[in-house]
């Protein structure tokens, strides 16, 4: 058994040192240049077509190179919905995967009607942005 455990422990010593990078000149570049190698940054930007200052920047963050949504864009999306519901949009503020809207009703509008526009604008960001959990404020309601 023993014998046997030193027998594979040599084979395996034997195939992993045979594979070992070559670093000489005809191979293409330095040593230190073979070891960073194609990172997912550079592949990615290969296959997409983006460039490297696309690359970690948060929801809020507006690219000059792509055109991708952010919350720039959401916010006026989230004013758009409103005020082609009849509300009058405020403010709206985000944090993390929630929005919140601030706005005023029609003052022509009972409080039923409100409360039914309410429940409308909601369903509709639930339709159109689904990935903000939205929060409606209706401030003279």
């Amino acid at each position: 058994m023993k014998s046997l455990f030193l027998i594979m422990t040599g084979i395996a010593i034997c195939v992993t040192s045979a594979c070992k990078q070559d670093y000489s000149p005809e191979a293409g570049g330095t040593a230190a240049e073979q070891l960073r190698g194609p990172g997912p940054a550079q592949i990615q930007s290969e296959e997409k077509g983006v460039t490297p200052s696309d690359y970690n920047q948060g929801p809020g963050d507006v690219s000059m190179t792509t055109k991708k949504q952010n919350q720039g864009n959401d916010k006026a999306r989230v004013r758009a919905i409103a005020e082609n519901l009849g509300f009058s949009p405020m403010y709206v503020t985000f944090g993390g995967r929630h929005a919140y809207v601030y706005t005023n009703s029609d003052q022509s509008w009972s409080k039923q009607e409100k409360k039914e526009k309410q429940q409308e604008l909601k369903q509709k960001y639930k339709q159109e942005l689904p990935r903000y959990q939205v929060h409606v404020n209706v401030l003279n309601g």
